[in-house]
């Protein structure tokens, strides 16, 4: 008998749209390189791809219209919301799957040598 790995669970809520809650499920690491993939692309069929991702993982969301109609947590839900807004979501999920912050290094020097590194010096 082998170990089962249950699917994980990301439950997010966001401080930028207090009361959103979304909850998705993780993707597998090809699935998640293929999203990474897709982000980086940016063209539109790349685009659609990352959409359907989300919307397949999607399980649900409590996203209402600005009439109060509920947004159902598919892709053609997915399909009416701004695009940026859509973005943000999926920024969060990916975020939460890696635990990677999607910032992170992006001020980094690239491993240039420290200015401290040329001061000269004598042992002791």
């Amino acid at each position: 008998m082998g170990y089962r790995k249950q699917r994980t669970i990301y439950d997010l809520t966001f401080a930028k749209y207090e009361g959103l809650e979304v909850s998705l499920h993780g993707l597998n690491t090809g699935q998640t390189m293929d999203l990474w993939a897709a982000k980086n692309d940016g063209g539109p069929e790349a685009t659609a791809e990352m959409l359907a991702m989300f919307s397949d993982s999607l399980r649900g969301w409590n996203l209402e219209t600005e009439e109060g109609e509920p947004v159902p947590p598919d892709l053609k839900g997915v399909r009416s919301q701004e695009l940026a807004f859509v973005l943000e979501l999926i920024d969060s999920w990916t975020t939460a799957m890696t635990g990677a912050n999607e910032d992170l290094g992006k001020e980094s020097t690239s491993g240039e040598t420290s200015p401290e590194a040329g001061i000269p010096t004598e042992p002791l």
